[in-house]
């Protein structure tokens, strides 16, 4: 089934996204919906594989540009989780879906997008987020020093044309603090504010979202609901093992959506 392409809009800005329905959903036979949430250097276009898998387990998955990625004009910003809100406000509104089973998917920065929109938004009944960072773990000196290192390697890609790159700063462990601070869940008040069924992937040799990041995720929260993978010979979004994880997770997130 081809996407539709969607306009998700709140207040001056937009987003653009992909709605995949699987076959037989209708207003009559209403199906559960999942938000897909791109990562940092991904986009809409190249995660048509998640909705691919969502419509395996009879779900319909909307895949959206992530803030300051793609077709959007939301900021990469805290605050931009209402780009998120309104990808809700999209889904409840389709005939097609019952509004009262959503569930959202995220890797890398899309893993932490989920935590948050589940964190603020109590329509996401269940989520799944694979290697987020930002969770509230600051780290050893040791990690800090190898997420400054990863982070500046990855600086030195541009996506755009030659010669217009902007002159690359070196990441001090100051612009680090500021970051974390910024984003992180437990310093915002916002971790003990995740009480729905959550699965927690990456792998244990990730040095862009430490694993300490998952881990501080199942020490907070209910004692029950919250499920783990972590794939020890693993680096970021555990890819290696991925056709391992990716079908079983969204046949976990289609039983959740449907108690």
């Amino acid at each position: 089934t081809p996407p539709e392409t969607l306009r998700v809009v709140r207040g001056e800005h937009e987003a653009t996204g992909y709605l995949r329905l699987p076959k037989g959903a209708s207003a009559a036979n209403r199906v559960p919906a999942v938000l897909v949430m791109c990562g940092g250097d991904m986009y809409k276009e190249d995660r048509e594989k998640y909705a691919e898998g969502a419509l395996k387990e009879n779900l319909a998955a909307l895949v959206v540009d992530a803030p300051g990625t793609g077709q959007t004009s939301f900021p990469h910003a805290p605050e931009s989780v209402v780009a998120w809100q309104a990808a809700l406000d999209e889904l409840s509104r389709r005939p097609e879906i019952d509004g009262a089973r959503l569930g959202a998917f995220g890797v890398s920065r899309g893993g932490l997008w989920v935590m948050r929109l589940a964190a603020t938004d109590q329509r996401i009944k269940a989520l799944i987020s694979c290697a987020p960072s930002g969770v509230g773990y600051w780290g050893t000196p040791e990690e800090r020093a190898e997420w400054r290192k990863t982070v500046d390697n990855r600086g030195k890609f541009w996506f755009g044309p030659r010669a217009t790159r902007p002159p690359q700063k070196k990441l001090t462990e100051e612009d680090q603090r500021r970051e974390f601070l910024r984003w992180s869940l437990k310093d915002n008040g916002l971790l003990e504010k995740l009480t729905m069924p959550m699965l927690l992937i990456n792998g244990k040799q990730d040095h862009l979202s430490p694993i300490g990041n998952l881990y501080l995720a199942l020490e907070s929260g209910p004692p029950t609901g919250r499920v783990a993978r972590v794939y020890p010979d693993d680096g970021h979004i555990a890819a290696k093992n991925e056709r391992e994880w990716g079908p079983a997770g969204w046949k976990w997130l289609r039983e959740e959506l449907m108690r």
